[in-house]
């Protein structure tokens, strides 16, 4: 946000008059942009980001303040490429060569353009795992946001993938896997909130290898509302697009890395989510996956025997409502946040950068495990890690 203009002679009244007049507008400018340009923080005055931060005050949360939107970039591996563990990755453009760095979510249509019912279809199988080059890529949108994005990954205490705020809001995993650890080559913090020894960024994410089907009806209705056909279109590649934001989370500035089903197609930059299931089963997640992924909208197909009977957009207020329609509610949620991220700090004081934790909730407190073999696969080596993070643009 640009700085209101101050008087710089203070040998007059009138100047002086100037100087408090200037002092009070910037307290009364957005909500604060002040104290992040004292940090060091890039300001964003997009009406994209202005539009998100609304949103999310319309939710009723108070701990989130948006700081920079860093944008998209698409990852796109060959669909014959081979599975791999990160642990044995020996050259950093295994991580890059599959990087589009212009890469951007598809426009979602205007739900009056399409026409329903549309019957799903039963398409032939096009499975693939959850594994490294098709997901375990978290280290990309810390190298896209480092290195071209002007990201200082030195003030960012959290990097968080787009489910963490739901498993730290709710204190429960589920049956997936969280896992945390230190990102190499984020040392030196200077952030004076970082109680962590080592100053280095915390990685949490999900840790969980599963079989995506991209023939499922989701993945259908995702090309039927941008305007693909439903079968899927003939390619090379297994695209994705990722949204990466820098987030005030209760004083602790964090990386959100998140997939970004579409944007929006009056605004070509605000993302989108996009839901074909049913509302009922939601309670927090979705809302936390749009404040994550920095979706002020999702658009919901309504299904009824296998086919999309409507087609609506709501809003991330809207669907904040049905997710926590008490104010207590989302006072609980924050706190609860708010002291999981601390003890995530506290207990990773002695930390090496690297090491991997499993994360888990014991009678609702965060306890930190350490993880073993495969499971502590969530980066490529450090030798590499630095390298990409080091590599100018």
């Amino acid at each position: 946000m640009k700085e209101k203009a101050r008087a710089k002679n203070d040998d007059h009244d009138e100047d002086n008059g100037n100087n408090n007049i200037s002092n009070l507008l910037e307290k009364l400018s957005i909500k604060g942009s002040s104290a992040k340009q004292q940090r060091g923080d890039p300001c964003d005055d997009s009406k994209s980001l202005q539009h998100l931060q609304r949103e999310i005050d319309r939710t009723g949360f108070r701990i989130f303040e948006c700081i920079a939107d860093l944008g998209y970039f698409s990852w796109n591996p060959l669909r014959g490429a081979k599975y791999q563990n990160l642990a044995s990755i020996t050259n950093s453009t295994d991580l890059t060569e599959y990087l589009d760095l212009s890469g951007t979510p598809p426009i979602l249509l205007r739900p009056l353009s399409v026409k329903t019912p549309r019957y799903f279809s039963s398409y032939p199988p096009d499975e693939h795992r959850n594994k490294f080059p098709f997901g375990n890529t978290k280290m990309t949108s810390l190298y896209v946001a480092a290195c071209h994005r002007a990201a200082d990954l030195s003030t960012i205490d959290f990097a968080f993938g787009g489910s963490t705020l739901e498993v730290l809001a709710t204190r429960d995993t589920g049956s997936n896997p969280y896992v945390v650890t230190l990102v190499p080559g984020t040392e030196n913090n200077t952030n004076t909130s970082s109680s962590s020894s080592s100053g280095c960024t915390i990685l949490v994410v999900k840790n969980k290898e599963y079989i995506q089907n991209l023939s499922d009806p989701g993945f259908q209705f995702e090309r039927l509302v941008t305007g693909k056909p439903m079968k899927g279109e003939s390619s090379d590649t297994v695209s994705s697009v990722e949204h990466i934001q820098i987030m005030d989370v209760s004083g602790h500035r964090v990386l959100f890395g998140a997939e970004a089903d579409a944007v929006h197609y009056d605004n070509d930059h605000d993302p989108v989510e996009i839901k074909a299931s049913n509302p009922r089963y939601w309670g927090t997640k979705v809302m936390f996956q749009m404040i994550s992924n920095g979706s002020t909208s999702l658009c919901h197909g309504t299904k009824q025997r296998g086919s999309v009977t409507e087609i609506s957009i709501r809003s991330l207020h809207d669907v904040s409502k049905d997710a926590v329609p008490h104010r207590s509610s989302v006072e609980r949620l924050e706190d609860n946040i708010r002291v999981s991220m601390t003890s995530l700090k506290t207990q990773l004081v002695d930390a090496k950068p690297g090491v991997v934790f499993h994360l888990s909730f014991v009678r609702s407190e965060l306890v930190l495990t350490k993880a073993r073999g495969r499971s502590a696969d969530i980066l490529p080596p450090e030798d590499i890690v630095l390298a990409l993070l080091s590599e100018k643009k």
